[in-house]
This record gives structure tokens, sequence and C-alpha cells, in this order.
């Protein structure tokens, strides 16, 4: 794991001014990879490495890598699980190797087939690679979204990095994108290939882009969407389940580092975790509690399967003062808005975790997968023609008066669920999902901010929202294709790698991920559970607490935040002659927002405000400094 940047200047040879900004464009990713730094230049590219090293961690393979006849340079971000295999299979071809890494296997490879060693690949990356002979790169983004490639295209130059702090010291002239910022204001984060900065983007999962004499094209190399239908039996895919997700596993322990997993004690991570253990005796875990939120504290239940499989367990605990000092952390650290609050324990545990070990497993896309968020089972029962529904529907009116629940206590929580399910229950399936995808709705964010998006459904015109009511797979891809890479994935990215912590998905291998779209959507998810096949393949090896408890993330007590430490820094971003100096927000819409949360005591818009922070904070440190 690592990170990237590159500049090539189509129309001359690098200088030695852009190698400069390149370094230091280097050094705001340097988190990423603490363990080496190096820019090369090569006639009209430069490439830039901060180097995480896992395999082969001798110089040898430090980054930019180029082949011996000086034709191709790479500089890459990720693994290769299989390139062991890769490199028997190019040594066949007549190619010779000079380290034990994947780095020179990749380069070969594509040496070798082109774009078309992008099939042959199994893991996780994002990189770039360049044809002195023909002047031409690639960027490529692997199958599933794990890693970010972002890039900007100018009249002369194309650059491209692995977080978007790099544009900013390259040169590119910061302007908002419009439509961007009403997306992250409704979901909290921003969706490929949109970024906050127009003419910055993202490129897709299973995309790689060509650039030669001054034509860029994108093509897609993996569509997650193209499935056949499984004739497997119930029992017989549950048993290929089990078998895949074990040599996942197992691929995924390969490292020259020491390694281990995270653990909350939910289905996911203590399958991974279980599995892990039958390969690697006494392996590493990590689990995270809170002090002061009982209700959000899954520590017990994290020792407990640790017990179970014999792991050696590593537990922080959390109080008051450090998840609010992590708060501000988060705050300082992103490089573009991302305002997924739980975040912030993310940020806590892989802090501690990187003390001890450099490489994770964890159990990220097996919701995606299997069905595991309670909106699956919502949408399921929305569905479904009962008294309930019918009842809850016509109560939706009177429900939406009561004042917003906290998620940070049970009676709140369940309020707030209460209301937006009966909420969802008047809309069409396709709204239904959308507006289940969001954490505010689309006219309160279109009244807070002061330029209107261009786009009319602007949901529609997103990629990986194709649904089909009588087809729940299509829910279930739709959110791989969608909140996976953009919500999910990107925060284990970006608060793992701020602490120089790989961290590796077994759920997500294509194997594993192409089997399971396969199968009837009904071999894994009911109206009243989720991960049917998951449940079934592992209830045997693992305590039975595990597949009872209620489903909890890494939440946060932001509303209670947001009311003490946050509130200064609320008041302060807020402040009217700088809302209106910014131009983004709307000052009397601001002020009713926050009248609502602070004086009214309604925790609707609690999300919002966090979202607020989260933008400001990014703002002033994009575009200007605050005093």
């Amino acid at each position: 794991m690592c990170g990237i940047a590159g500049i090539f200047n189509y129309s001359q040879p690098i200088s030695a001014g852009d190698e400069d900004r390149l370094l230091k464009a280097v050094e705001k990713i340097a988190h990423r990879g603490p363990d080496f730094r190096q820019v090369r230049a090569y006639g009209k590219l430069c490439l830039g490495h901060a180097r995480l090293s896992i395999l082969d961690t001798s110089a040898a393979s430090n980054q930019p890598m180029q082949t011996e006849d000086g034709r191709y340079a790479i500089v890459f971000n990720g693994e290769i699980y299989n390139f062991k295999s890769l490199r028997s299979d190019l040594e066949k071809l007549g190619h010779y190797f000079t380290t034990t890494g994947d780095t020179e296997v990749l380069l070969k490879a594509w040496a070798q087939w082109g774009p078309g060693c992008l099939e042959r690949l199994n893991g996780f990356f994002a990189f770039a690679v360049y044809d002195s002979q023909l002047e031409t790169m690639w960027l490529a983004r692997d199958r599933m979204g794990i890693k970010p490639l972002y890039y900007n295209l100018q009249p002369d130059i194309i650059c491209f990095g692995s977080e978007m702090s790099v544009f900013k010291v390259l040169g590119v002239n910061p302007e908002l994108d419009v439509d961007a910022l009403h997306l992250f204001f409704q979901l909290t984060y921003i969706p490929a290939p949109y970024t906050a900065l127009k003419g910055v983007q993202k490129l897709m999962p299973g995309e790689f882009l060509t650039v030669r004499d001054r034509k860029v094209e994108k093509q897609p190399y993996f569509d997650l969407q193209k499935r056949t239908a499984s004739a497997d039996s119930y029992e017989s895919a549950v048993e290929n389940v089990r078998q895949l997700l074990d040599e996942s596993v197992r691929m995924r322990l390969v490292s020259d580092v020491p390694l281990g997993t995270f653990l909350s004690g939910g289905i996911d991570s203590s399958i991974v975790s279980y599995i892990a253990s039958q390969h690697l005796s006494g392996i590493n875990t990590f689990s995270v509690g809170f002090d002061d939120h009982a209700y959000l504290d899954e520590s017990a239940c994290a020792a407990q399967v640790a017990g179970h499989i014999g792991s050696t367990h590593h537990e922080i605990r959390v109080g008051k003062n450090e998840m609010e000092e992590a708060a501000f952390a988060v705050l300082n650290h992103l490089d573009e808005p991302f305002a997924d609050s739980s975040s912030i324990a993310v940020y806590m545990l892989s802090k501690y975790t990187a003390r001890h070990v450099k490489v994770i497993l964890s159990g990220d896309g097996a919701d995606e997968l299997f069905g595991g968020y309670r909106k699956h089972m919502a949408l399921y029962r929305a569905s479904q023609k009962s008294a309930s529904n019918l009842i809850l529907k016509s109560a939706a009116p009177l429900l939406s008066l009561l004042p917003g629940g906290s998620r940070s206590d049970k009676q709140g929580d369940f309020l707030r669920k209460l209301r937006k399910y009966s909420d969802g229950l008047r809309l069409p399936f396709r709204e239904r999902y959308h507006q289940w995808l969001r954490w505010t709705d689309e006219a309160t964010v279109f009244s807070l901010l002061k330029e209107k998006h261009h786009q009319a459904l602007i949901f529609d015109q997103l990629p990986g929202l194709d649904l089909d009511e009588n087809d729940f797979n299509s829910v279930l891809i739709s959110d791989q294709l969608f909140l996976l890479p953009n919500d999910m994935l990107a925060k284990v990215d970006k608060m793992s790698m701020a602490h120089g912590l790989e961290v590796r998905t077994p759920f997500l291998d294509h194997h594993l991920v192409q089997y399971v779209n396969n199968l009837p959507s009904g071999y894994k998810l009911n109206a009243s559970s989720g991960k049917l096949m998951l449940r079934n393949a592992f209830h045997s090896v693992l305590p039975a607490e595990v597949f009872n408890r209620p489903k909890k993330g890494f939440e946060v007590p932001m509303e209670s935040w947001l009311r003490s430490t946050l509130k200064e820094l609320v008041v302060k971003f807020s402040n009217r002659q700088l809302i209106e100096e910014q131009a983004v927000f709307n000052p009397s819409v601001l002020e009713d927002i926050q009248r609502d949360f602070y004086q009214l005591h309604n925790n609707k818009h609690a999300s919002l405000l966090w979202s607020f922070l989260v933008f400001q904070s990014w703002w002033f440190s994009t575009f200007r400094r605050l005093g």
C-alpha cells in the first residue's frame, strides 16, 4: 500500500520545476507510504511514489520502477495476490526477475500483455504505467474500487494522485463543482466520477484510462452488472462460498511484515478472523471499545470471539476526550469532503493498530454482497403488501412531525428508523432506494446551497443505480457499485492510510463477488434476516451470539458532540460575514437549521451539521485560511 502521483506533459519534457512540484505533492501523501519516497522523470512523464513496504521490503522494490530496457515505467499502490503464479507464467515467456515482490511482476505483466493483463490480476490497486516508445500512459483502478485514483486534465498536461491534496501543489486551480456539492450534503460523500473540484475526477472502479497524442480514452475492463444465473443448489452454494472465502483469506495472509484482523464481534469480522486463525495460529486481532457509550460498545463481543478462536487480542479503550480529539484530527486530515461520522472510530482503531502491525484484514464488503444492512431487509419488507405497511404508510405524515431521534440511544434510534421507513413506503421502489441512501433530503440541501445544481434528476445520471424491483440482486449490486466504493471503502482507505496501515478485504475477491452475485437473492436474505448463507456456512464454528446480536456500526455520539465540544467550531464556521463572503450557503437557511438543532433540540439535521463542519474545514484549507 502506498501513495502515487504523476505529471504527463503532452508537448515537452518534464522540467526541474515539474519534478520539484511533484516531490512536494508526494510529501503531501507521505502518510500513505512512510518508508520511502522518490520522484523520477521519464521524458515527458514524471512519476512519484511514497512507499509502505509490505512485500520484498528491500530497496530493490522501491518505486518508480522501470524495465531493464527503459521502455516501461510504473508507480503502483496496492497488492497483487496472485503475483507468484503470474511470475511463473511470465518466466515461461522469457521474462526474468530481480526482486521478490509484486511490483516488478505487474510491470512485466503490462509489458507482456498490455491492458489485457488487468483481467489476470487478483488484488486491489491503483497504478500508472508509461510506455516511452509509444509515449502512452495508462491509469488503472481495481475492480471494486478499493484503492482511489484521481486525475486532472489540462490543455497540455494530465496529472494524477492517490489523494485530492496533490492537485493544489501541482497547480490545479480549485473551483467548486456544484453538482458534487449537492450530492455531498445529501449523501455525506461524493460519488465517482465526481469530486468537489471541477476538472478533477475519480477513475471509476474496474476502469482504465489511456492517454496518447493528447487523446484520453476511458474503458471498463470489469462489469459487475454482467451476470449469469447460477443453477447451484442452496447447499452447494453455501459450501462454495465457504471454500472461496477460505481461499481469499489465505491469499491475503501473504506478507513480509506483521499482520492481523479487525474484530468487532459482528458476523463479517468474526468470520474473517476465524478463517485467518485456521491458517495462522495466534493471529493478532484488534477491536475498539467506548467507555462512555455502552449502547455503541461491542468490545465484549469481540473479546468473546477472540477467546473462541485463540487469537492474540488487542483492545483499545476510547474515552470521551480521545474520541473528540480524533474528530478534530479527522477534520484536519481529510483531503476532500467526506462526512461518514463512523470514520472517527475507524481513525482511532487504525491509529492504535498501526503501532503493532502494517497489514490488517477486515470484513468490509459482506453487507453489500449478502444483504446485511437493515435497509436491505427494510426494502424487502416495504415491497410486500401487508397490513403493517398500510398502517405505517398512513401514519407517515404524523410520524414526520416528531422530533429527530438520536442514533446514540436505543429508543431514539428506533424512532428515527420508524419515521424513515414510513416515509419510504410512500415512494416508488427506485425513489425509495434513493431516499434511503440519503442522510439529508434533496429539498433541504437545495434550499441550503446558494447555487443550484444544473442537472435534473442527478441521481438518475449516476453509475450503479440500475434497479429492478423484481430482482433484489440489482439492489445489492447497486450498493456494490455506489455505496461500497464511494463511502465504505473510501472511509477505510482514508482513515487507515492516515496511519500507514494497509487494509485487505477478503469478501471482495472478485471470484467470490462474481459467484455470489450470480446466486438467487433468496439465498442471501429475506424480510427478516440477511447474510443467510454466511450464517449457515459458519454457525458451527463461531459462538451463537455472533449471529444473534443486532448489527452495529462504528457509530459515534455526534448529536452530543455538536452540542458541546464541536459547538464552538460550528459557530466559528457559521459567522454570517464569512458565510456571505464564501457565497456557498444561504445564511438564513443555515441559521434556521442550527436553531432547530440547538434551541428546539431536534436531531434531524445532526448529520447535516457534521457535513457542514467537514465541508467548511476542507474549504478553508483549500481556498483560504481562517483567521
